[in-house]
């Protein structure tokens, strides 16, 4: 059985340890919860430099430190969601009305821009709704969920749509 990020982090204020060793017990669950080496020294309590002094000494503690991190970032990383539905999207600039262009930035994050860059400096992380906002004719965006759907200009929400739904 996981436990939550949150879950660890509450059974880490229950834990007290005593006798030797016991900081670096701490110090190796307060990682794997996924605390920084600054906050799990503090939960610890000793001082950063002591920590980095520790793991020199003694390579099998840096070893534990480590790995005890790693788990943690493995398990926020299967925590995240799944894939954002796909969505249908405009594809003209609110700007200049030129074609928009789908980019990947570094780590496969996606967004758009308009495909006139650099003349026109129009970009967004999220998709342009196929429809204009009803109240101020602005350009309505998909959230970053892709659940619902707003105006940045009047700041009108739609509600939660379903991306197969047709657009209003």
């Amino acid at each position: 059985m996981t436990l939550s990020l949150d879950d660890q982090k509450r059974l880490l204020d229950k834990i007290v340890v005593r006798g030797p060793g016991s900081q670096k017990y701490l110090m190796v669950e307060c990682r794997r919860a996924g605390l920084t080496l600054r906050d799990a020294a503090d939960r610890a309590g000793v001082h950063v430099a002591t920590v980095c002094r520790w793991q020199a000494r003694d390579p099998a503690f840096a070893d534990e430190m480590r790995e005890a991190a790693r788990e943690a970032r493995a398990e926020a990383w299967e925590s995240l969601p799944v894939e954002r539905p796909h969505v249908p999207w405009r594809k003209d600039c609110p700007v200049c009305r030129a074609k928009v262009v789908v980019r990947t930035a570094p780590g496969k994050i996606v967004f758009w821009r308009c495909g006139r860059w650099p003349r026109c400096p129009w970009a967004s992380w999220r998709p342009r709704h196929p429809r204009n906002c009803r109240r101020c004719g602005g350009p309505r965006f998909w959230s970053h969920s892709r659940k619902s759907v707003n105006c940045d200009y009047c700041r009108a929400n739609s509600g939660t749509l379903t991306p197969h739904e047709k657009p209003p």
